[in-house]
């Protein structure tokens, strides 16, 4: 199939199968999949493509993704993830939760423009206090759309997530028969 891609959502590209035989090959890898609002499972849609996790604003996770799977290149492109790279990750964030001491302190959640300039908001909340721990293992990413900076409840909150997803993946893929990709949009 030399001609054959994966598009963003990670289906083949239908315009490139050349006959039913084809199609025929690739039927046993279709599965029965349900939209999240579908409850009772009443419709389902065949598809080889499953989402298995999604983060919002978790730059440090996006960040270990851009340095350890796309070779440095943060191009929201589609990256082969491998069970190696998953379970380094899930390790790497369950160091960093253990090591990570909370208190209580301001947690900053936004920003309001007063008198020609950006001001901070605060709100009471839980900071980590050993900060340089998290920092050197899994330091934030920046960027526009990349949420916040500092090391608070949210950063542990996408860390104690990460390790979740991960291990939901690691238990129900069959790494022989499938693929597992990382794709970023921003």
């Amino acid at each position: 199939f030399k001609d054959s891609t994966f598009d963003k959502w990670g289906m083949y590209g239908w315009d490139d199968l050349q006959d039913v035989r084809t199609i025929e090959l690739f039927r046993p890898l279709f599965i029965d999949r349900y939209g999240y609002w579908d409850k009772e499972k009443r419709y389902p849609h065949k598809s080889i493509h499953e989402s298995v996790g999604y983060w919002r604003k978790a730059n440090q996770i996006h960040g270990w993704f851009v340095d350890n799977v796309q070779d440095g290149e943060d191009d929201c492109g589609m990256y082969e993830v491998t069970e190696d790279q998953l379970i380094e990750l899930r390790d790497v964030c369950i160091d960093v939760l253990e090591h990570s001491v909370m208190m209580n302190g301001k947690v900053k959640t936004g920003e309001t423009f007063e008198r020609n300039r950006w001001v901070p908001i605060y709100e009471d909340g839980k900071v980590i206090i050993n900060a340089e721990y998290a920092e050197e293992r899994l330091p934030h990413s920046s960027g526009f759309f990349f949420g916040s900076d500092e090391y608070n409840e949210w950063y542990i909150h996408d860390l104690e997530e990460t390790v979740k997803i991960i291990n939901e993946v690691l238990k129900t893929t069959d790494f022989e028969r499938q693929m597992i990709c990382y794709c970023s949009s921003w």
